[in-house]
């Protein structure tokens, strides 16, 4: 159960709380009045926001448990490292350094790239195991 409880705040001056001790300084009590009733509701409205807050997390906690069951795998993923292509290569005007296609020539993967594609297929493979099965089937 929550408890509410009221917050009274006192005008201070020079860290000190003030205390009335005289008939002159009972006129003065209105901005203390003031201030304590801004403090009161404002401590209400904390309180009320709160317990607003955990009836809303209560009643949105969802205790249902659904089973999915995964349909269809879609991979979006780039070629690797590769080459310049034959065309990228006419863009540039002059042909690069002939080190640049040994052994591979014009857009081939590069080692790196094969065996980066390699590794995505080794995860894939682990991760959607079940999904595709131990083989290959082309009509699946």
């Amino acid at each position: 159960m929550v408890q509410l409880t009221s917050i009274v705040c006192s005008m201070k001056e020079g860290g000190r709380e003030e205390e009335s001790t005289n008939a002159a300084d009972a006129a003065d009590a209105t901005p203390r009045m003031r201030t304590e009733h801004t403090c009161c509701c404002l401590g209400v409205l904390v309180g009320v926001s709160l317990i607003a807050a955990l009836v809303a997390v209560i009643l949105m906690k969802d205790t249902t448990v659904e089973i999915t069951i995964l349909r269809q795998v879609h991979v979006l993923m780039s070629h690797g490292e590769r080459t310049p292509s034959e065309r990228e290569l006419a863009m540039l005007g002059a042909p690069p350094p002939e080190h640049v296609f040994v052994p591979y020539g014009a857009g081939a993967l590069t080692n790196e790239g094969k065996l980066l594609t390699f590794e995505m297929g080794a995860l894939l493979r682990k991760r959607y195991n079940d999904f595709l099965g131990p083989y290959y089937e082309a009509g699946k």
